[in-house]
Formats: C-alpha cells, sequence, structure tokens
C-alpha cells in the first residue's frame, strides 16, 4: 500500500471517496441514470409523439409474467387490453383490463421509428409489443 505521504490531492480525494459507501451508492446511481437518458430512445417503448386518444387518461399498466393458455402455464410477458367505460355516476372513464384479449411484449422488438440521437434512424426497442 502506497504511504499517504506520497499520493497527490487529487489521489487524496479518491481514497478517501472510496471509502464512503453512500456515496458510492449515489454516484452509481447517477451514472445509471445518464446511461439510460442517452438511451432513452431504445429503451422506450414508443415514441412520445405517438398519441392513442382513447388511451389519453388510461393508468400505467402492470406487466404479467406467467401466461395461462391451452397449452398450460409459460413465461410471457404480457399485458391486458384495456376496456373503458363511463361511470354515469360521477361522469368518470373507467379502465378495466380484458383478459380475453391479451398483447405479448417481446424484447428487442420492431416498433416506432426514432432518430437514435438526432443521427442514425432505427425502430428497435429494448421492450414493446410483438
Amino acid at each position: 500500500m502506497t504511504s499517504a505521504a506520497h499520493l497527490s490531492h487529487s489521489q487524496l480525494v479518491v481514497r478517501r471517496f472510496m471509502r464512503h459507501r453512500l456515496g458510492i451508492f449515489g454516484a452509481v446511481m447517477t451514472l445509471l441514470i445518464y446511461l439510460v437518458a442517452a438511451f432513452v430512445e431504445f429503451l422506450a417503448p414508443h415514441v412520445p409523439d405517438t398519441y392513442r386518444a382513447k388511451d389519453v387518461y388510461a393508468p400505467p399498466q402492470g406487466v404479467h409474467w406467467i401466461l395461462d393458455g391451452p397449452d398450460g402455464r409459460r413465461f410471457q410477458p404480457h399485458v391486458y387490453s384495456l376496456r373503458s367505460t363511463t361511470d354515469y355516476n360521477t361522469g368518470q372513464r373507467v379502465f378495466e383490463e380484458d383478459p380475453d384479449r391479451v398483447i405479448e411484449l417481446g424484447f428487442l422488438v420492431r416498433g416506432d421509428s426514432y432518430k437514435f440521437w438526432g443521427l442514425v434512424s432505427a425502430n428497435l426497442h429494448f421492450i414493446g409489443p410483438k
């Protein structure tokens, strides 16, 4: 181990920082946030310009991982289509999952076109509907 007397100021700061667990955790989280921001077009299932009038007030959907089918149960990420009805007492739209209409999800799927970093046209998304 090198003596602290022979280290530069920067090396001393890095050594001290590496002992601070919460600081390391914060640095890793900040790096992850920057990575997600850099690759947001690829990670998002749709481009932000996509507008679906019937889904404007729909709540976020939870992903289901096990699909029950005629072949039995299998691992298949999916969501159920949403049905909207109007509650006549309150006048609000109510969304319910429709278990008869399954939308299977896949990894590395083709979807909406986007310009990656504004330079390269692409349509590959990390996750999206098959």
